[in-house]
């Protein structure tokens, strides 16, 4: 009877012990652009983005559309081009892309606070409507009562001033009976005053 051998365990595609250990690649070093080429990139970017800027500014162009034709201008030098036209391209693309991003960024910051705006404004209206519905059912509530109140207070016909006058007129019809004529009058067409209908 044959004796089965058991397959030692190990790391499949493992590198052969004796193999030297890989090199990691690293990307060779380009050599520095001439102090010229950096002259017309800082140049290129910087004077896109005045020229860029004074167009927004008098309103000549959006902010969108300079950033897209910087884009577009700076992008077909870079391709068609060599040497310091394709460094101020470049530079010019990159000046577009970077302006391209602020004023979108700021066109949804305008717009978010629009709409802060607006919840505000209907946040205030709703309030004030709540209060003048407040004040005008205050108002009405105050009013009716007034009404019941003056409802359930007996009020005279003729009211305060009649019994004035009254009080006034008997007084004068006194005084022009002198002494003891005012016994001898004839009482039958003196005035008869009713107090108690008055109040």
């Amino acid at each position: 009877m044959k004796k089965k051998h058991k397959k030692k365990p190990g790391r499949r595609n493992a590198p052969p012990a004796n193999a030297a250990p890989r090199r990691r690649y690293m990307p060779r070093r380009a050599p520095l652009p001439g102090w010229k080429d950096a002259l017309a990139a800082v140049v290129g970017g910087a004077g896109s983005a005045v020229i860029s800027g004074l167009a927004v500014n008098q309103k000549i162009v959006k902010p969108t559309t300079s950033a897209a034709i910087m884009i577009a201008g700076g992008g077909a030098a870079a391709l068609l081009t060599d040497g310091t036209p394709r460094v101020v391209g470049n530079s010019v693309a990159s000046a577009g892309a970077g302006q391209l991003a602020l004023s979108l960024m700021a066109k949804r910051a305008i717009a978010e606070e629009a709409e802060a705006q607006e919840r505000r404004f209907a946040a205030e209206k709703a309030l004030a409507d709540k209060a003048a519905a407040d004040k005008a059912l205050a108002e009405k509530a105050a009013q009716s009562a007034a009404q019941a109140a003056a409802a359930q207070r007996p009020q005279s016909d003729r009211g305060a001033a009649y019994v004035t006058a009254m009080f006034r007129d008997a007084s004068a019809e006194l005084n022009e009976l002198e002494g003891e004529a005012w016994r001898q009058a004839d009482l039958a067409d003196a005035d008869v005053y009713d107090f108690g209908e008055a109040a």
